[in-house]
């Protein structure tokens, strides 16, 4: 039946939070409604998910985020990517590669 986890602090019974290199239009597609992406976003502000960014992943996500209309689902995804809550940054240098491979590279660093 398992493993008996009375007693135990609840953060121990916890699997550690999964690394993921999440593309901007992800987050845009949670705020409208994809399910998909949805469930990206919900594991990621449950803590389950640590979101693995540059700088310029950043610029991105608010960059396509401030485009959006106003919701309360997106002020709260903007002001948990404000204090960088449940995000992990490293430092990839592009030197001009193309986006996708910034997320790849990205991806590699963070061990996601």
């Amino acid at each position: 039946m398992g493993r008996e986890v009375r007693n135990v602090p609840r953060a121990e019974r916890m699997p550690a939070p999964v690394r993921a290199v999440v593309d901007a239009r992800v987050l845009q597609g949670a705020i409208w409604g994809g399910r998909s992406s949805t469930v990206i976003v919900d594991a990621w502000m449950e803590d389950r998910v640590h979101f693995c960014v540059t700088e310029h992943i950043m610029t991105e996500y608010f960059g396509t985020l401030r485009r959006l209309q106003s919701t309360s689902l997106l002020e709260v995804v903007l002001k948990r990517l404000r204090a960088g809550e449940g995000i992990r940054a490293f430092i990839v240098q592009p030197g001009g590669m193309p986006p996708e491979d910034e997320l790849v590279q990205c991806a590699l660093t963070a061990e996601a």
